[in-house]
């Protein structure tokens, strides 16, 4: 109903009213989670939390607690019966943004969620994501040109600084602090840090194996410039532009084909790992197109 010239007003419903006793002049407090508002008698939601005893999960101890963090639980309460399982736990706790450990007695391990999340927070998240993949690429390019081993290794480490914000804004996403379009960002998220894993992977041959070669560093080249481009595009699109990036895809796949013809046996292969890039992200053009339907008509 509106009121006045600008204010919309909502009833609430009376079966909820009379359950919690609400009268005439009850502060009541609103909170933003993306596209809802959760009406509250108390001034702060309550908390998420969960217990679970993962005794006998190993090896994917550590993963069920990168799931328990991504599902949106605020305080995990894990039970152990071996210390190999404790220290998986534990091992995840660096990735996990914002969780602590609050509690280690005896079998038992507690973590808790200790910073805001809302819409802002996961605004930064998210980009954030893009921009360490762009320094990634960056570098993987630079180490390759210098055939700086440093550089390189560096580029290794980044990945997991992307593990962490990647795993962090799909926390966001499922706790509801996207205002739309969240399965497609959640997608987009996932896409991002399966490619900062074949970066890693790259950087990891080049400097283990010593592999380096001028049509590999070409190669990796034009990826880099293509992931821009997508970066570009998912920030200010239009369907010119989109059709532009299309056609950068099929040039990039006979420039794959042009630079393994003029490689060594030795170095097709790396030419192969930097071109195993290019579906992934060609993959990220259907949650794209999504997104942006209504500047598509």
């Amino acid at each position: 109903m509106k009121q006045g010239p600008s204010t919309l007003v909502v009833s609430l419903p009376s079966s909820w009213v009379k359950k919690h006793g609400v009268k005439k002049g009850k502060i009541v407090f609103l909170e933003e989670r993306g596209r809802a508002l959760l009406v509250s008698l108390t001034s702060h939601a309550s908390e998420s939390q969960i217990s679970l005893d993962v005794s006998g999960t190993m090896p994917m101890t550590n993963r069920i607690v990168g799931a328990l963090y991504k599902a949106g639980f605020d305080m995990i309460t894990l039970t152990y019966s071996l210390s190999k399982e404790a220290e998986e736990i534990l091992r995840a706790v660096p990735s996990l943004l914002g969780h602590q450990v609050i509690s280690h007695d005896d079998k038992t391990i507690v973590l808790k969620k200790m910073m805001r999340e809302d819409a802002e927070n996961f605004e930064i998240s998210y980009r954030k994501c893009f921009h360490i993949l762009e320094d990634m690429f960056r570098d993987m390019v630079r180490g390759m040109k210098e055939k700086n081993d440093d550089v390189l290794k560096d580029v290794i480490v980044r990945d997991k600084t992307l593990a962490v914000f990647s795993d962090y804004t799909r926390r966001l996403l499922l706790s509801n602090h996207a205002s739309e379009h969240v399965p497609e960002k959640y997608l987009i998220a996932v896409q991002l840090e399966k490619i900062g894993d074949r970066i890693k992977h790259i950087a990891t041959v080049c400097v283990e194996e010593k592999k380096n070669s001028k049509n590999a560093l070409s190669m990796i080249s034009e990826v880099s410039a293509f992931f821009t481009d997508f970066h570009t595009l998912y920030y200010d699109f239009s369907l010119k532009d989109l059709s532009e990036w299309g056609s950068e895809r099929e040039l990039l796949k006979n420039n794959t084909r042009k630079n393994l013809e003029r490689a060594s046996r030795k170095e097709s292969s790396l030419i192969h790992e930097c071109a195993s890039i290019i579906p992934l992200i060609w993959e990220l053009n259907e949650p794209l197109m999504i997104m942006n339907i209504e500047k598509m008509k």
